[in-house]
């Protein structure tokens, strides 16, 4: 899984400037898990936005190869011949990998589409600024170390349902056969706040009646009813003050109730205050709920404080009904090392507070590929 990302959004504009991401294709995007311990690799084609796009998908390709770039097998082929008109398309093609245990395999994916009237070849992705490099994978020849009766999981995640002017997430049915295969068996699904509250087909405007809310809950507990070797735990990722006037995040878990949060969603304006304390939030939890402060000590970048209002939870945020705190969050390991010297000084004040580990991923199981400056470029790198 990944850290801090979601794929990336280019069909975003201004009036009368489009921008150098824009392009008038769907995001026809591949990706892959980082490990896999079943010895297969599940490859997920996800196009996004066909509806204003609409593309056939004549056929993919998928060629493994070593550290060298020289191909271990021939090229897999698989016809597909499918035209894609809505705005969520996934497509996910398992390619068997055990004879290549304790190896990392490098795999590159083509999608061959007519979209326009253009006939077109995908590498990897077909954002711009982007390498299009090959993916990485490591064939485990062994699972995830755990005691018995322990399971691992991931408790911050993000889905399509978080989906704005700039990211979005993958659909929420993707994540069991990527997970899985990486020794996976739940995971938390906290999409912000201030897209949850969205209406249907837009990144600004707020429904009262909550219908995404609504059908967020429903999806998971569907999902949850057919596959019962997964766990999705619904939640929500919600935007509050921090008590300086800065908004920082707080996860949700299995709550039935939305707590609005929209101050950093940029729907509205810039600048704009979130609306609720923290501790306003925390003593209106119902009691099947747990709460933990989402990444609290990760300074956001100087344009999110500016900009935004952004911050960190202040060192003296306690609260009886805040669950402890997610000291981990994907890579950064001086956040890490913060947050656990954090948590250390509260067990020596008595407060015997809980540690969490999450990565915040929205999707990009297996590389970070992120709007770097709007409109403008992207970067990306492995995680």
């Amino acid at each position: 899984m990944a850290p801090l990302i979601l794929y990336a959004e280019m069909h975003y504009r201004l009036p009368l400037f489009r921008g150098i991401l824009y392009r008038k294709q769907p995001e026809i995007i591949f990706d892959l898990p980082w490990r896999s311990e079943t010895g297969s690799i599940p490859i997920l084609l996800l196009i996004k936005d066909a509806h204003w796009f609409p593309v056939t998908i004549e056929k993919i390709r998928i060629r493994l190869m070593d550290r060298h770039g020289k191909p271990v097998t021939g090229d897999i082929t698989i016809p597909v011949g499918i035209g894609v008109r809505t705005k969520w398309f996934t497509k996910i093609c398992e390619i068997d990998a055990t004879d290549y245990q304790n190896q990392w395999v490098y795999v590159d994916c083509f999608a061959y589409v007519t979209c326009s009237k253009k006939t077109l070849t995908i590498h990897n992705d077909n954002y711009r600024t982007l390498s299009q490099k090959p993916f990485k994978i490591f064939i485990d020849p062994d699972p995830l170390p755990q005691a018995d009766g322990w399971l691992w999981g991931d408790l911050h995640t993000h889905s399509a349902y978080t989906e704005d002017q700039v990211e979005f997430g993958a659909p929420l049915d993707c994540y069991r056969p990527l997970a899985r295969t990486m020794g996976i068996s739940f995971c938390a699904v906290t999409d912000h706040s201030y897209d949850l509250d969205d209406c249907a087909d837009s990144w600004t405007e707020t429904d009262p009646d909550l219908h995404k809310w609504q059908r967020f809950q429903e999806d998971i507990q569907k999902l949850n009813h057919i596959n019962r070797d997964f766990l999705l735990i619904p939640g929500e990722e919600v935007s509050v003050d921090n008590g300086f006037g800065r908004t920082v995040h707080l996860n949700v878990l299995n709550d039935p109730n939305f707590h609005i949060g929209s101050g950093d969603g940029m729907e509205k304006s810039l600048g704009k205050l979130t609306e609720s304390h923290y501790a306003a939030v925390l003593g209106s939890i119902s009691d099947t709920a747990l709460a933990f402060a989402a990444h609290p000590f990760e300074k956001p970048p100087f344009w999110h404080r500016l900009l935004i209002h952004r911050g960190v939870w202040n060192r003296w945020d306690y609260h009886p009904c805040l669950g402890g705190f997610q000291i981990l969050n994907g890579n950064p390991a001086e956040d890490f090392k913060a947050g656990k010297a954090f948590w250390i000084e509260q067990l020596l004040k008595n407060r015997r507070q809980k540690i969490y580990a999450g990565n915040d991923s929205h999707g990009n199981f297996n590389r970070f590929r992120q709007v770097l400056i709007p409109l403008f470029s992207m970067h990306e790198h492995r995680h």
